[in-house]
């Protein structure tokens, strides 16, 4: 009888199971995945789709939130886009996650991130966190977002929740020739509860936190974070969003007396206040600042970066910084940049 070495038996016995393992795996990993898509109006047409397009003449496109995945292009015309807003608004979601293009023509592209929402609290959702082209033409591109929720009261008063944060603004790439604004959302009141308790005002959001690039000459750029929620009992108030924490670029600024590119922070919410308003029983939220990362105005055009004002309190909101960041013009240093004012903790005038 041949003896066969122990080492080839014992391989040939474990072989057999290790392969009973993978062959399920590999059926569960061919299940397709399914398409996002997003329904709009286009001329008053329902339309459902990956991509949505309208025609080569001037359209109304009123989408829900698009998610990442999908496409809207207006193709040809002057075309007014708008994306989560009015009733196809959604609470607590990003208003863009993928790809809204205006195609060629003066187009109006206006997008905005849901409220916040849930159980109390909640914050806002980014107006964009995917990709906004003008596509061509001179184009108007008005990006916001989502206002905090007010904090949950619970316990029959007895106990408050902070109000939710503001959404970003622009947490993605937005590009066009034209006009470009983008404003962070406000943060929420803090719940009214019963007493002196700790009911904070949620944070604002910021205006932008990623790219955006005026694309031609001429273009502008302002981006504003959102105001801080006020606080209640002896809550803070939530502090100002900034204006600029990402990188915005103009290609070719103009030389008049208005700014090519704008950034501004935030106002700090204003603390908590006993039930007369004749005092304050909490500390105001700090102004945002206006600048804190880059600015790049290429060829010609100034800038005007402030920050917000601190909100009223005690001890009071400090203003915000003008510029923490970097502003590059052409000539260098042509632009302006003034810190937001002190809040003030005298009484609330009713």
């Amino acid at each position: 009888m041949p003896n066969t070495p122990f080492p080839v038996r014992r391989a040939g016995r474990v072989l057999l199971p290790v392969l009973s393992v993978i062959a399920p795996l590999a059926v569960a990993a061919a299940t397709p995945v399914q398409a996002a898509t997003v329904t709009c109006t286009v001329n008053g047409t329902p339309v459902t789709g990956a991509t949505v397009n309208g025609t080569d003449g001037d359209d109304t496109i009123d989408c829900a939130a698009v998610p990442s995945g999908v496409l809207v292009h207006g193709r040809g015309g002057n075309d007014t886009i708008t994306v989560n807003i009015g009733e196809h608004a959604s609470r607590g979601t990003d208003g863009n996650r993928g790809e809204i293009n205006g195609g060629t023509g003066d187009d109006v592209i206006t997008v905005r991130g849901g409220n916040g929402t849930g159980s109390g609290g909640g914050a806002g959702g980014r107006g964009n966190a995917g990709e906004i082209y003008g596509g061509g033409g001179n184009d108007t591109v008005r990006v916001t977002g989502g206002n905090g929720q007010v904090g949950e009261v619970r316990g029959g008063h007895s106990d408050c929740g902070n109000g939710g944060r503001g959404g970003i603004g622009n947490d993605g790439r937005i590009s066009a020739h034209g006009t470009i604004t983008v404003t962070g959302g406000d943060g929420g009141r803090g719940g009214l509860g019963v007493g002196e308790m700790d009911c904070d005002g949620g944070h604002g959001g910021d205006g932008n936190n990623s790219r955006i690039i005026g694309s031609g000459f001429d273009s502008r750029v302002k981006a504003v974070g959102g105001a801080g929620g006020y606080g209640e009992q002896a809550g803070e108030g939530g502090n100002g969003g900034i204006g600029n924490d990402g990188h915005i670029t103009v290609d070719n600024g103009v030389r008049t007396a208005q700014p090519s590119v704008e950034a501004y922070g935030g106002n700090g919410g204003r603390g908590g206040e006993t039930n007369g308003h004749d005092s304050y029983l909490g500390g105001g939220g700090e102004g945002g600042d206006g600048n804190n990362r880059t600015v790049d105005i290429l060829v010609g055009g100034k800038g005007l970066v402030r920050g917000g004002n601190g909100g009223n309190g005690r001890p009071v909101g400090t203003g915000g910084k003008g510029n923490d960041g970097t502003v590059n013009t052409t000539p260098a240093g042509d632009y302006e940049a003034p810190g937001g004012s002190p809040g003030t903790n005298a009484p609330r005038s009713e």
